[in-house]
Formats: structure tokens, sequence, C-alpha cells
């Protein structure tokens, strides 16, 4: 039951961040402060949370190593999207929660495994509170790119289910 409570108020967070981006409104300076809080959270959750770990099980070779793959793929693929697809009005920032959101659902997925409350809380919170800005920011854009708001939030629900089976996955298996 906990690991639906959670999955549902993370991935939902997109659906409530792509709500806001339609038909909120907040002033610059504040979406920006809640972005730069949720990136920073984010990091030291996958720092103590996740790497941390990794280190010590299998050794700083081994966690550096698939750290710095992760961030190639990730990088290349923001690339690919921005550069060589032309993304433009918040799809290449859809491309780039839902590449990035895979793994970090999994990740939570595996987290809700050990039991513990805390490090489930700190990755759970530290996504939702990254998930808030970036769906609010992508459905803007895709509103301003012509985009109606039924289909962007199709879209943002869309990516929700997808991050949710994955968190499902990294549970399961």
């Amino acid at each position: 039951m906990l690991m639906f409570a959670v999955i549902i108020v993370v991935s939902g967070a997109l659906i409530v961040g792509a709500l806001w981006g339609l038909y909120g409104q907040l002033p610059n300076w504040l979406e920006g402060n809640l972005l730069a809080l949720a990136g920073g959270a984010l990091m030291i959750s996958v720092v103590f949370e996740l790497l941390q770990p990794a280190v010590i099980d299998s050794g700083v070779i081994i966690a550096g190593t698939f750290t710095l793959l992760g961030a190639l793929v990730f990088s290349g693929v923001d690339y690919l999207i921005d550069e060589k697809l032309n993304a433009e009005g918040g799809t290449g920032l859809l491309a780039a929660i839902t590449l990035d959101g895979v793994p970090e659902n999994l990740a939570l997925g595996v987290s809700l495994l050990s039991g513990n409350v805390m490090q489930v809380a700190a990755l759970a919170g530290s996504i939702l509170l990254s998930n808030l800005p970036e769906a609010a920011g992508g459905a803007k854009e895709m509103r301003k790119n012509g985009n109606s708001n039924k289909k962007v939030l199709m879209l943002w629900i869309g990516a929700a289910i997808l991050l949710s089976l994955a968190a499902i996955l990294g549970k399961v298996f």
C-alpha cells in the first residue's frame, strides 16, 4: 500500500505541475527559486540515497563509471532532442523529464524494498519537488507553442503513468 501511495504522490506531481503551468500564475522569481530548491534537494538525495550506498556496495570505480555513463547518455539524448530534432515548446523538457524520471523512479521502487521509510521519504520528496516546477515550465512552454491545454495535459498524464510503471518495475524486479 505504501508503494502505491508514494508512486501516486510522486507521479501525481507531474500532473499537478502541468495544471499549475497551464492555469496557474506565479512570479518568475518564485518559480526560479522553487526550481533551484528542487534541483538542490534532488542532488542531495541522489548523493546520500543512491551514490553513497553504491560506492559502499560496489566501490568508487564502478559507481563512478556508471554515474558518468548515465550522465553521458542523458546529455547525448538531450543534445539530440534539442539540436537535431529541434524540439521546442516544452517537448524537450518533457523528454528530459521522462529520460531522467525513469531511472529516478526505478531507484524509488528499489528504495521501497529496503523498508527504510526515511530513505523513501527523502527520495520521494526530492523527486516530487523537482517534478512540480519542471512540469509547470514544460506545460507552459507547450501551451505557448500552440498546443491545446487538453493535449498538453494528456502528454503529462502519459509521462506520469510511464514513471509510475518504472517505480513499480523497480519494486517488483
